[in-house]
């Protein structure tokens, strides 16, 4: 038996020392994953432990041929997309509505980038909500 499926049926099981296993094999790159997008080191090991507690939490869900490896660097990828929105979101509820003005001014003076932005839109609108 693949080791990937003794590690779902062991995490099926509730085995957490299977969950362990797996956070001392990947945590290095999990983190070093979440850290290409999220560069406060603080935030990318709290989005690390989140990714973690998710799998465990939703282990019974998973199928002996999903890939954890894959799973994990998903996971972490979403998770810190969320982080980076949840803190953009953060970052324009505390500009005034002045400032808000002033970068809307700004971003209509550079080339293109309205339409940088409409990608951007786009690409968030077609994804899940839990994406």
């Amino acid at each position: 038996m693949e080791k990937n499926e003794q590690l779902v049926k062991r995490l099926h099981r509730d085995d957490e020392e299977a969950l362990n296993w797996l956070y001392d094999a990947y945590h290095q790159a999990v983190l070093a994953n979440i850290r290409r997008l999220v560069h406060s080191q603080e935030e990318s090991e709290d989005i690390l432990q989140n990714v973690f507690l998710a799998l465990w939490e939703g282990r019974h869900r998973l199928t002996v041929r999903q890939s954890l490896s894959g799973w994990l660097f998903t996971a972490s990828y979403y998770k810190s997309l969320e982080y980076l929105r949840s803190a953009v979101r953060l970052s324009l509820s505390a500009l005034s509505d002045d400032q808000l003005e002033n970068v809307a001014d700004e971003a209509d003076a550079e080339d293109g980038f309205e339409e940088k932005m409409a990608l951007v839109s786009e690409a968030m609108r077609v994804l899940p909500p839990r994406k």
